[in-house]
């Protein structure tokens, strides 16, 4: 957890996917709650849960592919997701930085 939260606070463009995570009907509000406290975005794949209030300013959206954010993302946080996004459509980015070998996924 701590390496998580750590890669979160650090990142540039953290981005967490999810579809299913308002199935728990208390998540919606903790995920708004830590996109408040940090510069998250937020996608949901072919959302059939609100995991996130779509009037909320790190909303991005529902995709049945691979969403724009995913390629600019330097830490993806994959929250009740089983496709977060589909490989010929695109996919995340490496690291610009030479030391970094590759993304952060969670």
């Amino acid at each position: 957890m701590e390496l998580i939260a750590k890669s979160l606070m650090d990142a540039k463009r953290p981005l967490v996917i999810t579809s299913y995570l308002g199935r728990n009907l208390k998540a919606p509000a903790l995920l708004a709650e830590l996109c408040d406290k940090l510069p998250i975005t937020v996608v949901e794949m072919v959302g059939s849960d609100v995991c996130l209030r779509s009037d909320h300013e790190a909303y991005r959206g529902v995709t049945v592919t691979t969403h724009p954010e995913v390629l600019e993302a330097d830490v993806i946080l994959i929250l009740d997701c089983d496709v977060p996004w589909i490989p010929t459509a695109g996919k995340p980015r490496t690291g610009k930085d030479t030391s970094r070998q590759c993304l952060m996924l969670f």
